[in-house]
């Protein structure tokens, strides 16, 4: 669960600053650090203190408060949460600042079975209720109950397509080389934004994206609309939505196997020799969780864990993430274009056959008598065409 805090009336040098607030609540761990005004130095004792049950993260003026329980503790942590809320508030006016209960959000994700158990939770700021909403958006990204990521692919698809309207529109002013970096820096950009969060998506939201990627392959080309895109992802060396999904989950899980990724993120993974004591083949690969449920199977750990597991040894040798990137990216567009051409293949063979068959029967209907045998004879020719 997310309760998003509204924002506080400050000046630009806020965005500066990315504080999280430790868990034992005694210090803070400052990521960036800038100069800021002396008004707002009363600011960096922000939150207050008050019952250790909840977790503070504050980034760009934005304060999210993740709670996790079980169902059977709904009523405690209802309790808790309005304790902190309120001893929020008190430190807020205590230092002359305002909260607006109007643009608090109380978000609450859970699977499917469990949210007609949680209808009556809601929360109380300033004599308000927070009744949980059904998608909020944060950091770019929208996220629903239920982390489908539904709303965010419709969202990205709809803000790139408007783009790319307007991009076609005026591509006879640009090179292709200009065409590829402005594409490059307002589309693709926001269509992978943050793609290791929402890659466990559905195949339908992944139908969705690489749509995009195809009416940016025709604008790049200028091939008419009914025209196949994969020539042209060939001709650019790029990979489709789904292969490009799997090069960044790949890259990142690298990333963690090398120590090049935050702790939080390399922490979580654990390697079978850690929780076994005998010596196979399998050793030194990571330890593939046992989730019964696909929702389970689509967080990120199970993903980048399977992801690893099925990259060769050659390539998690590789010596820099440079290198690593450059074999994984040769070797995606190489099965990309195998599959392609063994597609292509089984296409012209059906279609040889069908002409063929298209010949055979006419020549049955004129042979066979009136009666049954014409009958099947004219079920035989609907079947083949």
């Amino acid at each position: 669960m997310v309760l998003q805090l509204p924002k506080r009336q400050a000046t630009s040098c806020m965005y500066k600053f990315y504080f999280i607030w430790a868990p034992d609540r005694d210090q803070w761990c400052t990521a960036r650090k800038y100069s800021w005004p002396a008004s707002f130095q009363h600011l960096c004792k922000w939150p207050p203190r008050c019952s250790a049950k909840m977790q503070f993260t504050v980034l760009c003026r934005r304060y999210k408060t993740p709670v996790s329980f079980k169902v059977e503790d709904k009523i405690n942590a209802i309790t808790n949460m309005n304790e902190d809320l309120l001893s929020m508030r008190n430190w807020c006016f205590n230092n002359y600042l305002l909260l607006n209960p109007d643009k608090t959000k109380l978000m609450v994700f859970c699977s499917r079975q469990m949210l007609p158990k949680l209808q009556d939770f809601m929360l109380s700021l300033l004599g308000k209720e927070l009744v949980p909403v059904q998608a909020a958006k944060d950091l770019g990204m929208t996220l629903d109950l239920h982390l489908t990521f539904n709303d965010h692919i419709v969202n990205t698809v709809y803000s790139c397509m408007s783009r790319l309207g307007q991009i076609n529109g005026v591509k006879h002013a640009f090179d292709r080389g200009t065409l590829l970096t402005v594409i490059n820096a307002l589309v693709l950009s926001k269509l992978f934004y943050c793609s290791n969060v929402w890659a466990n998506s559905s195949n339908c939201n992944t139908d969705k994206l690489q749509s995009v990627q195809n009416f940016v392959c025709r604008i790049v080309s200028g091939a008419r609309k009914f025209n196949h895109v994969t020539p042209i992802l060939k001709e650019l060396e790029w990979l489709p939505v789904s292969g490009q999904l799997y090069y960044r989950s790949a890259t990142l899980a690298f990333k963690c196997m090398t120590s090049c990724a935050p702790h939080y993120l390399t922490s979580i993974f654990i390697k079978r020799a850690d929780i076994s004591t005998r010596t196979t083949r399998s050793s030194q690969q990571l330890n593939i969780p046992l989730f019964r449920t696909a929702t389970g199977q689509r967080t990120f750990y199970y993903r980048t864990t399977t992801i690893w597991n099925s990259l060769n040894l050659t390539l998690k040798l590789s010596r820099t993430i440079s290198i690593f990137k450059k074999a994984l990216k040769r070797k995606l567009i190489v099965e990309f274009l195998n599959s392609w051409l063994s597609k292509l293949e089984c296409s012209i063979i059906n279609f040889s056959i069908l002409v063929f068959n298209c010949s055979i029967v006419p020549y049955c209907l004129q042979k066979a008598p009136m009666g049954k045998d014409n009958k099947g004879c004219m079920y035989v020719c609907c079947w083949w065409n």
